[in-house]
């Protein structure tokens, strides 16, 4: 130290000390002389006896392992301006003779009070460090010391592990002030690659890069305060702060558990270890990577094999090279010594000092013996930790008999009788040395390989490196596995993702700046990041990302698609990052199961968060989505519906990434702020290159470097990582050059050499059979089922999994090239197994699959602009390379693997299923890729077998995959799947072809089965049985339910519909998602799209899959109801008309709003595009006006004007007519003057004044243009001649208006829609009505044919979408034509009376089956019903406001009650002397039944009296209110004697018990609670329904309560245990139930007008008259 001046005499400053320090060797060797004269015993390593760290130059900061053992050890830590501070006052150190005690500073200078100070991630107790060090700009002070500045040689590590020039750390306390960073300068916030979640808290790094500098090139500076005037505009204050009287959540970086870089120096020497080396590169350091994973430790073995340049001295390299891999060590030793150099000169001053022991190191001695000395033998009994980290191999010389003499020269030393002395000197010294030593390792002679002598045998020797690497690595880090596992699993994932691909991320400042402006702005526009395939758009955004969460300053959420497990489904997707949003907003506490499954209710809950403001004071939050484009089309997710066009202020802050492609085009109709991942600069590349080779110890000359960097897709990261790959593992440096020259000038030809080059390591069948594994999976492999079928195809079908040694080889050279996702203890089977990058899949799906398509077109797009003949030449031979074995049988090959994979799965799914053929506890997975990969294996019968199977139905619903089972049906719709399986016999033997037909058959009406019940079985998948035993008894769904049953596969209790009808249900589907009435819809014009779409009062346009029943998209944009919607003839646009008197356009693929129309001074009420041009737009509005628009310029004339309303508007295919209905009754037909396209005026041809009696509601145009169709509120449908005006005909049948009506395209038929609820088809040859469909459960407001003729698309007043078959012939059903809204048995149960929404009552024979009397006289619906107690009179009221009393023998009408209300319900005492009515005018009214007579006014309720009951003993009475209340009263005094609170919505129904002890009631919310009718106490609560209770009941025994709900099921209750015993789906909403007094017989009425009559099956009721209990059915 120069500066430091001597001591007094005898001053023993650090006297007694045991000091160890911490930098480079010139630093440590100047400040050992200082020290030493002071008295202190100096060590190069920590021990237990380590009194304090020094801190020189040099040191690696956190990274440095003495560092590291002091934090654990709590080990003072002091600074060389401290040091020289003692010497200069003599002070002795206060902590002498026992470090627990602290050093201190002099008197003079009393400590700060304790605040925490950060260095690189580490906490460190304040009272532990010197005042001076707190107060000092730098722990490592270079003015103190003695010696060179030697930090061009040991600088840090950035964060790709590459050395950079040293940037000196700073540790400084929260009042220390820095200078201001000049304007030009731009702040970076990294953090050390040592971060450790085990302290409380972590620094925030920063450092200040100039605007061309690498965002990750260096370690930054810890920091706890900084100027303002240093920090961006962009970033706000709060993110430069780390004070420690200010710290807070906001500023802890939100990482958990950091990533960390060891590295291994590998010294021997290079002839004759090329068989070791290579070993080691390619078996043992991918299988220590995938160890070191757990731990989160990137591990990399420097192999100076050709890491050696022209230009540089190799001594220098090497020593460097083993002080950065410290303290990792590996020593191998044959029987060569190696290259000898003449001198130890080193070039510069700094690296003669900083290695000066060589002027004393013997010479003669080779580069390996120096380096073996250096990393490990010169410190042997100093207590450094390279005693447990460095290990030493002999190999056996016996081989050496079987090796070729021409190459002996290459294994031993012959020629140098020194030399040979020196090695067994160095042998000798290293079995001395107390090092692990694996001595006279075994190997055997493998022959020539590329040019090399190579020894084989080697997994022994493999295995010892591995282990003795892995033990020191766990005797180091094991801490860290700990600390990780106790991270969220799926976030840790994504994060090792971030982490791999930010790792060595180079360049990109302008990129980053730009992303983190828009973070911490303000913009309303989201950001999307846009690259070409392997432009390094992922690792942009995956090292922003990281930079980001560790900035700490923002909340980040990333989701990367394709990290993990489920990752591109968007229902997963939206769901976690709603999760982590509402975590952030709830502080934490927002339970997973708070988020919904549904996929509208996530789309929805999204747009809600994302529309939130962060609370003031918390963080700001920065979503990120990576890889839109890779995003599965379940939900249309690539149209985007679900992602939010702008942003909220203070809201969160979007940014995603995408490709090229159809994502993009959505996004570019959309407001975006665009950042392009452009081409690398050749500074960038070279910079990858570097950084991404001296991982490994690796460098290129000049020479090869300008060679690689010049091929044409140099400019794509992905080209440069997977080149650098090939070349680490190529160990001949002197064929480098051209090995360089010959490789693969394009991204996909150079992924066909990888292939290439694994198929010469492993061999051609294993390494194809792994890869097309994976290439025909969904979504990837785990590694279980990659084993067990690679082992089945490599041992001739043995079921025995793949030995592991053979498997860890090919996976170890796979590993660059894969990527894992999950977990290895996940319940699936492992971690999931796919190619990192979608252009190794390609290639693999043409290589070997036969697959050339869009690998052709990746060639030809990665070579556009820059393929040579040459390299044309190239790509044809490495084809041809690939037909050798590859392509020839490609096609074969795949159905061969989509077999081994159904064959694994399918074993997989029979080890779990029991004898019963349950699948309780079947793997989920195999249940979810066993179709596809059956279906796509070609095995028919098998395939047949599992989606026919109601157990493996219900089983892939129960596991939340209702919607994939459909696609798994679909598939089959496919026509080259039918084609396949009808052509071929479906793999059935040639004298069964015939079967192949009827197994088609069956397998479509299970498609229509699963297709139109679908609603049903995602929420309720135990009721698969049941509904396929609903079912008409000859259909194959039926038939499977009968046989399961009759072969005792199912026991489970049921409910079998005993008038059941024969016919199938032409309702082949029922879209749900509406929330208020559906008015319009329509088919897409395009029949292979499979879209529709419907409109709505709830001011939504909703796009479905009409094969699936998925909602694919919703648009938003009208703020008042949508009344009409329609497509464009060519299908590209839609367009909607609404009540807030615009006209949206829609295109039809994005869902984008393109254009607004207004022009109406109304609603507009109806539109239709002209079908011949398609550029124009006719529409018609509540004010009159018919105009037509010009969609090129938006330019509206008016064409016509009527007196009232225009309800539709038709135009004729033609072009050349329009046709108007309006609400006066007219119907007006309008003649284009100039011809159809022409854009001529329109005069009107025919105006029918008196079309209608009353309003005309809808018109249509024959496809041939001749022939008008209109209907009326009259009931009538009318058609028109065209041409003359005439009427053709008149169509009858409906018993209300008409709203709607349509023709299918090959006009073979015509329908009609009436508010009756039902639509008419007729054949149009004839004019035979040929269906009569019900089902809705109101008006049917729109229906439209499809594309095809075969189905129809109804919206109707229930907010339903319904699909139905227009090819089946329907009948006119018996019974109701609308909605039963009650049902009543006789007290004899032999007869059941109904009321309905079509006004009139009906009495049933028992079973239900046939309508005996129907009661006509209402005016209105009828809403109640009930029996007289002798069942010789019934009662019925109804909302006219009327109660009437009929004979029920002649079905006359005895009475007539009027009321001033609408009845709801109605009740006949036991003795049959009262009636009880209850109206909507809050009031219940007694009469007396025979005379009618009113005999009072029930006065109590606030609200709607809704339904009442009477006990059997006929003491009391309860009625049921709006009020949300049950009123109990006296029957004999008509006094309320309680009141029943309890349910949070409307009553809609109640009962007594046959006890008279219990009260049943079912609510508006789906609840249904029993009460005591003794003390009015609840008893019991039963939830399970997901709507409306409309009906309750008991059972004749009292044991089993029965409940009716809109959510379209009945459900029977366990009175006792409070339990669901079974369920039973209906068709359509249930409204009303009923049980028989005597019997079990249930009888149920739904919204389709449908009875059912039902009874428990499966319990022993052979002779019971009651519904058997399920103690019951036990016993049976």
């Amino acid at each position: 130290m120069r500066d430091v001046p001597a001591a007094p005499a005898g001053s023993r400053v650090f006297d007694g000390l045991n000091v160890a320090m911490a930098g480079s060797f010139a630093s440590v060797n100047a400040a050992r002389q200082v020290l030493e004269r002071h008295g202190a015993a100096v060590s190069f390593g920590v021990t237990t006896r380590t009194d304090m760290v020094l801190l020189l130059p040099g040191s690696q900061g956190a990274k440095d392992s003495k560092l590291k053992a002091a934090l654990r050890a709590r080990i003072p830590i002091v600074s060389g301006r401290w040091v020289a501070d003692c010497v200069r006052a003599g002070r002795r150190l206060p902590l002498h003779g026992s470090r627990t005690r602290s050093p201190a500073c002099d008197a003079a200078e009393p400590a700060e009070p304790a605040t925490t100070v950060r260095l690189s991630g580490y906490l460190l107790d304040p009272a532990q460090l010197p005042q001076h060090m707190l107060n000092e700009p730098s722990f490592i002070d270079l003015s103190q010391l003695d010696g060179p500045d030697d930090s061009e040689h040991d600088g840090n590590l950035g964060h790709d592990g590459s050395t950079s020039p040293s940037s000196t750390s700073s540790l400084t306390s929260s009042t220390t002030q820095r200078k201001t960073t000049p304007a030009s300068s731009r702040l970076l916030f990294t953090e050390d690659n040592d971060h450790d979640s085990s302290e409380a808290s972590t620094s925030l790094m920063m450092r200040t890069v100039q605007p061309d500098e690498s965002a990750f090139g260096a370690v930054g500076i810890a920091s706890s305060s900084l100027s303002q005037a240093a920090v961006p505009q962009a970033v706000p204050q709060s993110l430069t702060s780390t004070s420690s009287s200010s710290s807070s959540s906001a500023t802890t970086p939100q990482r958990r558990f950091g990533w960390k870089t060891v590295k291994v120096f590998i010294s021997s020497t290079f002839k004759d270890m090329h068989g070791e080396r290579d070993h080691l590169t390619r078996v043992v350091f991918p299988e220590l990577q995938e160890r070191c994973e757990r731990l989160r430790i990137h591990i990399h073995a420097i192999d100076l094999r050709w890491g050696v340049t022209g230009e540089e001295q190799p001594l220098q390299t090497c020593l460097a090279a083993v002080d950065e891999a410290r303290p990792f060590f590996i020593g191998l030793l044959g029987d060569r010594y190696g290259w000898v150099p003449e001198s130890y000169h080193l070039p510069t001053a700094a690296d003669r000092e900083r290695f000066s022991w060589l002027r004393s190191f013997p010479v003669g001695r080779s580069i390996t013996n120096i380096e073996m000395h250096y990393g490990a033998l010169k410190d042997i009994g100093s207590g450094i930790e390279q005693q447990q980290t460095a290990s030493f191999y002999i190999r056996d010389p016996s081989f050496l008999s079987n090796v070729p003499q021409s190459l002996v020269d290459d294994f031993v030393e012959r020629n140098s009788p020194q030399s040979s002395s020196n090695l067994q000197q160095l042998k000798t010294e290293i079995r001395r040395s107390g090092f692990h030593l694996f001595d006279h390792y075994p190997c055997s002679w493998r022959g020539v390989v590329d040019d090399k002598p190579m020894v084989g045998d080697l997994e022994a020797f493999g295995r010892d490196v591995l282990e003795t690497l892995w033990r020191g690595v766990q005797n180091m880090y094991g801490q860290r596995r700990q600390q990780a596992a106790l991270a969220d699993h799926e976030t840790l994932q994504h994060e090792s993702f971030i982490e791999s691909h930010s790792h060595g991320f180079i360049g990109r400042g302008n990129l980053l700046r730009s992303m983190e402006e828009f973070a911490y702005g303000s913009t309303l526009a989201p950001m999307v990041v846009r690259g070409e395939p392997g432009s390094g758009k992922t690792s942009l955004v995956a090292a922003f990302t990281r930079k980001l969460m560790h900035a700490g300053s923002v909340h980040v959420i990333s989701h990367f698609v394709g990290a993990t497990p489920g990752s591109t489904d968007i229902r997963h997707t939206l769901r976690r990052i709603c999760t982590e949003i509402s975590k952030h907003h709830h502080q934490g506490t927002t339970a997973l199961d708070a988020i919904p499954e549904d996929y509208k209710e996530l789309v929805e809950l999204f747009a809600q968060l994302m529309a939130t403001p962060c609370a003031a004071g918390s963080k700001p939050i920065v979503v990120v989505i990576d890889a839109l484009n890779q995003l599965d089309n379940a939900y249309r997710a690539w149209a985007l519906s679900w992602l939010p066009e702008e942003l909220v202020a203070g809201g969160p802050r979007l940014i995603v990434s995408t490709l090229p492609g159809r994502v993009l085009d959505v996004l570019y109709r959309r407001r975006i702020n665009e950042l392009v991942v452009g081409a690398l600069t050749v500074g960038d590349r070279q910079e990858i290159v570097t950084t991404t080779l001296a991982q490994h110890g690796k460098r290129l000359e000049p020479r090869q470097m300008q060679q690689l960097l010049e091929k044409p897709d140099a400019h794509k990261p992905l080209y440069l990582i997977i080149a650098c790959e090939e070349l680490r593992v190529f160990g001949v440096y002197e064929q480098l050059s051209k090995r360089i020259h010959t490789m693969a000038p394009s991204v996909p030809e150079l992924l066909l050499e990888v292939l290439t080059r694994l198929e010469n390591d492993h061999g051609v069948e294993l390494v194809r059979a792994a890869l097309s594994l994976i290439a025909c999976s969904r979504g990837g492999v785990t590694e279980p089922e990659l084993l067990r079928v690679l082992g089945k195809c490599h041992y001739a079908g043995e079921e025995r999994d793949l030995e592991a040694d053979e498997w860890g080889r090919i996976s170890r050279s796979l590993r660059a090239f894969l990527s894992r996702s999950g977990h290895s203890d996940d319940a699936a089977g492992g971690r999931q197994i796919t190619f990192f990058h979608e252009q190794l899949l390609i290639a693999v799906r043409r290589h070997y699959l036969g697959c050339h398509g869009a690998m052709d077109q990746s060639l030809d797009d990665s070579t556009t602009t820059t393929a040579t003949a040459q390299q044309h030449q190239h790509r044809s031979e490495l084809s041809d390379s690939a037909s050798e074995f590859g392509l020839l049988q490609g096609n074969s090959f795949k159905v061969e693997m989509h077999r081994q994979l159904a064959d694994y799965y399918e074993r997989l799914l029979e080890s779990c299923t029991n004898e019963s053929y349950s699948y309780d506890g079947a793997s989920t997975r195999a249940i979810s890729e066993l179709p596809y990969h059956l279906l796509k294996g070609h095995c028919w019968p098998r395939l047949h077998r599992r989606l026919c199977d109601l157990g493996f139905i219900e089983a892939k619903c129960a596991a939340g995959l209702t919607y994939d089972l459909v696609a798994d049906f679909l598939m089959l719709r496919e026509p080259e799947v039918r084609e396949q399986l009808v052509r071929r016999g479906g793999g059935l033997n040639p004298v069964d072809v015939s079967s192949a037909a009827l197994m088609l058959e069956e397998l479509e009406q299970f498609i229509v089965f699963v297709q139109g019940r679908s609603h049903l079985l995602s929420r309720r998948p135990e009721l698969t049985f049941s509904l396929a035993n609903a079912l008409p008894a000859s259909s194959a769904p039926a038939i499977e339910a009968t046989k399961r049953w009759n072969s005792l596969i199912e026991t489970r209790a049921h409910l079998r519909w005993i008038n059941k009808q024969d016919t199938a249900d032409p309702c082949e589907l029922t879209l749900l998602g509406h929330t208020m009435v559906a008015r319009g819809c329509a088919y897409s014009p395009n029949a292979r799209s499979n879209h529709a779409i419907s409109c709505a009062d709830d001011c939504t346009i909703r796009v479905w899959n009409v094969a699936t029943g998925q909602e694919l998209a919703v648009l938003r944009g009208h703020t008042k109801s949508i009344i009409w919607c329609t497509y464009s003839p060519d299908g590209s646009l839609i367009a909607s008309a609404a009540w807030d008197k615009s006209i949206r356009l829609w295109n039809a693929t994005t869902f984008q709003e393109v254009g607004c129309l207004r022009g109406h001074k109304g609603p507009v009420l109806s539109c239709a595009f002209d079908p011949f041009s398609g550029n124009r737009l006719v529409s018609g509005g509540h004010d009159g006006a018919v105009i037509v628009w010009e969609l090129d310029t938006y330019h509206p004339k008016h064409v016509y004007t009527s007196s009232q309303a225009v309800l539709a508007v038709a135009w004729s295919n033609d072009g050349r007519h329009i046709a108007s209905a309006s609400k006066d009754g007219s119907v007006v037909v309008l003649k284009c003057n100039g011809g159809a396209g022409s854009g001529g005026d329109f005069v009107v041809r025919h105006s029918l004044g008196d079309a209608h009696s009353h309003g005309a509601m809808a018109c249509a145009f024959a496809p041939d243009g001749r022939t008008l169709a209109s209907t009326g509120e009259d009931r009538k449908v009318k058609m028109w001649d065209v041409a003359s005006g005439s009427a053709l005909r008149t169509l009858t049948g409906h018993n209300d208006n008409v709203c709607t009506c349509d023709w299918s395209p090959d006009g073979s038929k015509f329908m009609s829609g009436s508010q009756d609820n039902v639509i008419l088809v007729w054949e149009t040859t004839n004019w035979n009505r040929t269906a009569f469909l019900t089902g809705h459960t109101g008006t049917v407001n729109m229906c439209r044919f499809s594309p095809d003729s075969r189905r129809i698309l109804s919206a109707s007043f229930d907010r339903t979408i319904k699909i139905w078959s227009a090819t089946q012939a329907v009948r006119r059903p018996s019974g109701h034509l609308a909605r039963v809204l009650s049902v009543a048995y006789a007290p004899d149960g032999k007869r059941v009376l109904s009321g309905a929404r079509d006004k009139t009552a009906i009495i049933w024979n028992a079973d239900g089956t046939v309508p005996e009397l129907t009661l006509t006289g209402h005016r209105s619906n009828v809403f109640g019903v009930a029996y007289s107690p002798n069942g010789d009179r019934v009662a019925t009221a109804s909302r006219d406001c009327q109660l009437m009393q009929w004979c029920a023998f002649s079905g006359t009408c005895t009475n007539v009650l009027t009321h001033e209300s609408l009845v709801n319900g109605v009740a006949y005492s036991p003795d049959g002397m009262q009636l009880v009515s209850v109206c909507d005018d809050k009031l219940g009214r007694v009469w007396h039944a025979r005379t009618g007579a009113l005999h009072t006014q029930l006065f109590g309720h606030r609200d709607g009296v809704t339904c009442v009951a009477y006990s059997p003993d006929g003491k009391r009475y309860v009625t049921g209110s709006k009020d949300l209340t049950l009123k109990i009263w006296d029957a004999k005094t008509n006094r309320k004697v309680a009141t029943l609170c309890g349910h949070q919505s409307i009553v809609h129904c109640c009962a007594f018990s046959p006890d008279g002890q219990r009260i049943v009631s079912g609510a508006d919310n789906g609840t249904v609670i029993e009460w005591s009718a003794v003390n009015a106490k609840r008893l019991n609560s039963f939830s399970g329904h997901t709507a409306a209770v409309k009906g309750v009941a008991y059972s004749a025994s009292g044991d089993i309560i029965v409940s009716g709900s809109t959510d379209m099921t009945v459900v029977l209750w366990d009175a006792k245990r409070g339990q669901e015993w079974c369920v039973f789906a209906c068709m359509s909403r249930v409204t009303c139930v009923a049980c028989s007094p005597i019997g079990s017989r249930i009888a149920v009425g739904d919204g389709s007008g449908q009875l059912y009559v039902l009874e428990p099956v499966g319990s022993a009721r052979a002779t019971s008259t009651a519904i058997a209990t399920p103690a019951a059915a036990a016993a049976s």
